[in-house]
């Protein structure tokens, strides 16, 4: 059934006596359908290449063969209940009856994920190894979970989560290192500045950087008074000319 995937759904321009148009071709699932009426007695589900454009009509039994894949596809249900849907499969009589039996199916699949997806929010909501916001953050990313395993993954990532931001954690160990190496600023201002800076209530790299301008602007603050206090040593020198003495103010 390879050829599947090459065609979309069209109403056929001869009627179809009461035909439902199942979109059960290109891996779209069954839930879209449509009613053409006529008194043909043409029977089918009406297609149309789409690399030709050209107007076809799928069997009763090329419907049912697309039908079984579709639900051998299913993520969620048990192999006992797919053998149930499929026996009704095999016996239809009709293309429309195999859209009813997939609309059902496909309703039950989807509860059984639900459900999947319920308990594992449960389940990442008793966590207390992160805190609230990223508990919301992996349980966002349940619905978009394909099949088991992946749900699975999820809850294990969010079980082994240490709740620590390691870009956060790099930012405070770099702003201890850049506000240490700040040469006019006093050491008792420095020990200030990085608590701060790597305090355990900073949690975001910007609250660190505050910090870390706040140090800077300190020593900027810190190294002109240096200059001023040397300036005036230097002025008061008995044994210096002014011209020895403004090159040593004035050397970088």
């Amino acid at each position: 059934m390879n050829k599947q995937n090459r065609f979309s759904i069209r109403k056929l321009s001869v009627g179809v006596a009461s035909v439902a148009v199942a979109a059960f071709l290109a891996g779209t699932p069954f839930q879209n359908y449509a009613q053409v009426n006529s008194d043909s007695q043409l029977t089918g589900v009406v297609l149309v290449n789409a690399a030709t454009e050209d107007t076809g009509v799928v069997s009763l039994e090329e419907a049912r063969a697309a039908a079984l894949d579709h639900i051998n596809a299913y993520q969620f249900s048990n192999q006992k209940k797919k053998d149930a849907v499929a026996f009704k499969i095999k016996h239809a009589n009709s293309v429309e009856s195999i859209n009813e039996y997939i609309k059902a199916a496909d309703a039950q699949e989807q509860l059984l994920k639900d459900g999947q997806v319920n308990y594992a929010t449960n389940q990442i909501n008793r966590l207390t190894n992160i805190n609230a916001e990223t508990k919301a953050k992996y349980i966002a990313e349940l619905p978009s979970a394909n099949n088991q395993a992946e749900i699975d993954a999820i809850v294990e990532r969010a079980t082994n989560d240490t709740g620590v931001d390691q870009a956060l954690e790099d930012a405070k160990a770099k702003a201890a290192e850049d506000i240490q190496a700040l040469p006019f600023l006093l050491q008792k201002r420095k020990d200030q500045l990085i608590n701060y800076a790597t305090h355990e209530n900073r949690t975001t790299i910007e609250d660190v950087q505050k910090f870390v301008n706040i140090a800077i602007k300190d020593n900027l603050d810190a190294k002109k008074v240096a200059i001023k206090e040397a300036t005036a040593v230097i002025n008061a020198l008995e044994n210096l000319s002014e011209e020895e003495k403004s090159a040593f103010i004035n050397n970088d």
